[in-house]
């Protein structure tokens, strides 16, 4: 791409590149490059099937230009065409074979994809052509990495290093650091202990992440099996953050400490944290980690009251989140189960502290002083009982210490949010959707309780409000009342999109929930893509290490489980709209108005107008939104048209199977030892006739849980099929 033009692209000056090559074509109409390059500041205006016909005409007029081939590629390659962008790529190079930008473009493409062996041949193409650039080197060690060839990564990496300055050219510290601590993960993932701990010993000196560098020789003595040193790191390592749990789980694994094991080991467990407690006496999980492994005593109630009583006093709301792991891991068990002795404990003690708080001022009667704020103490200790007795779903219980809560200090906002949660847990959405409302309304500034009521309006299937109130705190636009979801879309907003999908389901309205479940499929979808940008900057940057690690997460990252909940209820929704096609057209809500009387009657028929005149509203506003102007990046307007508001395509799509395979992929491919995954998977494929797709879907179901009903369905329907 000449020079002039390709500032125009870098900078988006989209406009100005267009007003630079019409004045060219004016002269010469027929130049085929000049036509490409027109194509592509066409395609970044908006006009995508003129710039792709100006490219091709380019083309035609000219197929040994390296620079229109380039073009082609990199509109392919903005419509995530990257297969076809990459024979774009190909074919320029076959013309001019060491283009360095077209190189460039073919690598990163080349590692979006995961082609690490074009990836690293691309590199060392690039590094013959230019040895000095660091970039280059690292790309290729990288790409050496991911191909698990990690003699060569590290002669790489090491070959560079050797090649460094010293002095005032010096390469700047954090470079040189973030490189040497790269070889040493690449020696470590070469599964040579031994030398990784020596490199790791001869560079320290120069290594400025002094934190990353301890963590990273605990784990080595770790594989090692050099379990004392190991310990003695991740001694030190609590000197510096005492509230880092891994650092205590990695000491616990050290010492050969598993809690599950026996009392034995439980109760050194025990002792072990006691030793820690006087060096770290503000520590707050030195505290907590024992209690959940000390045997029920007279000891561990002791301990319990000390840690109980001191949350108290500070007024720490978060102490019941913190006791959690103490309480049964099913509510289901009988009082007598064993599990549920230390949540005994701790109810006898809060209702303890409550009564005594109220008789004398003190938690106990066995304390001298009466607290200066016992009210206040009071307060924490009826919040903590009811999340406990929430919790237990003893929730009249819960609701009484609330109430008593509340009256005490009824600005807390807290507090209105756990009586929204009772209700919640009671079956109450309506009433629990208006508490919630009520606690927004103490902190209007608050985004985290705006949005938690706007989630309890969506369980309660109150859409509209739901939009609205959410709305408060997303970009605003007079003109357009449903801008919040756009804005929400725009943002790539999960749990909106979760619940309001789960709010269109109970209210038959299939198609705007397939429409929320797609466009949680796209947000991951750009989620992957967003990692494009990074192939390039990372070794520019030199972040190899943690660019390494983020392609390994971004390879799982559709095992998220906001993905695979919608995943699964879109798969589930699909089936059963094959199952009853009826389902398609929407079915109101009904009330069983055949069986009420007169007078009941006139009610529901009143209300039945009310809601009839609500969604008529709701078409005209959905209508507003049909075309709804957003602010672009390059400050131009650009139309976002929804001409499917109701998802009436994704409803009436021509094979219904074949959209949730898309689905069942994905799970299958990122969650397959969930039987979620295997058992609809069976589902799908059996009613796609696919039976040995199925038959592989019912055994390794089968091998996870072979008492599931909806895999015992699926299997019983394909041995009928087969039968």
């Amino acid at each position: 791409m000449p020079g002039w033009t390709q500032k125009f692209f870098e900078f988006k000056q989209y406009k100005k590149g267009l007003k630079a090559v019409d004045q060219i074509l004016k002269k010469v109409p027929d130049h085929g490059e000049t036509l490409a390059l027109k194509g592509l500041f066409l395609a970044n205006l908006d006009k995508k099937e003129d710039g792709f016909e100006l490219v091709k005409k380019g083309l035609a007029k000219d197929l040994r230009s390296q620079t229109s081939w380039h073009i082609y590629g990199l509109l392919h390659r903005a419509e995530k065409n990257y297969e076809e962008a990459m024979k774009c790529y190909a074919n320029a190079l076959r013309i001019e074979k060491d283009n360095m930008q077209i190189l460039r473009d073919l690598a990163l493409l080349q590692a979006h994809i995961r082609n690490f062996e074009g990836f690293s041949e691309t590199q060392t193409h690039l590094l013959t052509l230019k040895p000095a650039n660091r970039q280059f080197w690292l790309s290729l060690a990288a790409a050496y990495h991911l191909l698990q060839n990690y003699e060569l990564a590290e002669r790489v990496v090491t070959s560079y290093v050797d090649t460094l300055k010293t002095g005032p050219e010096a390469t700047p510290e954090f470079e040189l650091s973030e490189m040497l601590m790269y070889r040493n993960m690449i020696i470590e993932e070469s599964g040579d202990l031994e030398w990784a701990l020596k490199d790791l010993d001869e560079i320290k000196a120069k290594v400025v992440d002094k934190l990353a560098w301890s963590e990273t020789k605990a784990r080595i003595l770790f594989k090692a099996t050099r379990w004392d040193a190991a310990a003695d790191v991740y001694t030190e390592l609590l000197g510096i953050n005492p509230e880092a749990k891994a650092y205590w789980e990695g000491l616990e694994a050290s010492k050969g400490l598993q809690a599950d094991s026996s009392d034995e080991q439980r109760a050194q467990l025990v002792d072990l944290y006691q030793s820690f407690s006087a060096k770290l006496p503000r520590g707050h999980l030195v505290k907590l980690i024992p209690l959940t492994y000390a045997p029920v005593s007279d000891s561990f109630r002791s301990e319990l009251d000390r840690y109980l009583t001191n949350a108290f006093r500070k007024g720490v709301p978060s102490v019941f989140v913190s006791l959690r792991p103490l309480y049964a891991a099913k509510r289901t068990v009988s009082e007598d189960d064993p599990s549920r002795a230390k949540e005994k404990i701790i109810q006898e003690l809060a209702e303890g502290y409550r009564t005594n708080l109220k008789e004398s001022n003190k938690f106990s009667s066995d304390e001298q002083e009466q607290l200066p704020d016992p009210s206040t103490a009071l307060l924490w200790v009826n919040y903590f009982l009811a999340l406990h007795y929430d919790h237990l779903r003893n929730l009249t219980k819960a609701l009484e210490h609330i109430d008593e809560a509340i009256a005490n200090s009824p600005t807390i906002v807290e507090l209105t949010m756990t009586k929204a949660r009772i209700y919640k847990h009671a079956g109450s959405y309506d009433t629990a959707s208006k508490t919630m409302s009520e606690a927004r309304a103490l902190d209007l500034q608050d985004r985290f309780i705006n949005s938690k009521a706007a989630k309890y309006f969506l369980r309660n299937d109150e859409v509209a409000e739901a939009e609205k109130t959410v709305g408060l705190f997303t970009k605003v636009n007079e003109n357009l009342s449903c801008y919040p979801v756009q804005d929400l879309i725009e943002m790539q907003c999960l749990w909106f999109a979760t619940e309001s999908a789960k709010s269109w389901i109970r209210q038959n309205k299939p198609g705007r929930a397939l429409k929320r479940f797609h466009q949680i499929e796209k947000h991951f979808t750009e989620f992957y893509d967003d990692q494009f940008d990074f192939h390039g900057y990372s070794a520019r940057k030199t972040t190899v290490r943690t660019y390494v690690e983020m392609l390994r997460w971004e390879d799982k990252l559709r095992n998220h489980q906001y993905f695979f909940n919608a995943a699964v209820a879109a798969v589930e929704l699909y089936l059963s709209l094959h199952e009853h096609p009826e389902l398609k057209k929407v079915h109101p809500k009904t009330n069983g108005i055949g069986e009420l009387s007169e007078a009941d009657k006139k009610k529901a028929a009143k209300k039945a107008r009310k809601q009839e005149l609500k969604a008529a509203e709701e078409k005209v506003e959905q209508k507003k939104c049909e075309v709804a102007e957003v602010q672009g990046k390059n400050d131009d307007k650009k139309k976002v048209v929804d001409d499917d508001p109701d998802g009436e395509k994704l409803v009436n799509a021509p094979d219904l199977l074949l959209e949730a395979t898309k689905f069942v992929k994905s799970l299958q491919e990122l969650s397959p030892n969930r039987i979620e995954s295997q058992a609809l998977a069976a589902h799908v494929y059996v009613r796609r006739k696919k039976y040995i797709l199925a038959l592989r879907s019912i055994r390794k179901g089968l091998e996870i849980d072979s008492q599931d009903p909806s895999l015992l369905r699926a299997t019983v329907r394909f041995l009928k099929d087969c039968g």
